[in-house]
């Protein structure tokens, strides 16, 4: 999901997360992110059609007439200087021996997921300003 994610800039993929992976509705997000809800709606479609336009060109597992290439990709990412041989983020020990630390934030996020599905379930579905500051932080 990380390397997916990278087909996007900053405040698209953060729209992305928001809409997409967290599932919070545009004027919640729109105030996360101090945008107003029809810019938010507008990064979110563009994320979006982003992402499926890349994983329909370069993912065997979205077309089956694309095999996969992640393996090959790598030199070119490397050449191109979007990946650096020294400082892997997912095929080292470091980040290996990080990943509870990352399973723990996954982990807090899921947790914000569902406080942001409840305050939607209520009669008043905006959030408070604590739960925008710590969604915030967890952006950060």
């Amino acid at each position: 999901m990380h390397g997916l994610l990278t087909c996007l800039d900053r405040s698209h993929r953060l729209a992305y997360i928001l809409g997409e992976i967290l599932e919070m509705d545009g004027v919640e997000s729109a105030n996360i992110l101090n945008i107003s809800p029809a810019a938010f709606r507008k990064r979110l479609s563009r994320a979006r059609e982003a992402v499926i336009e890349f994983t329909r060109a370069h993912c065997g597992l979205v077309d089956p007439a694309n095999a996969c290439r992640c393996g090959r990709r790598l030199p070119r990412a490397q050449a191109m200087k979007r990946v650096d041989a020294d400082a892997l983020l997912f095929a080292d020990e470091e980040s290996a021996r990080s990943f509870p630390a990352t399973l723990d934030k996954v982990r807090r996020l899921e947790v914000v997921r569902r406080t942001a599905a409840l305050y939607r379930s209520s009669p008043q579905p905006m959030p408070g300003q604590e739960l925008l500051d710590r969604i915030r932080a967890a952006l950060e």
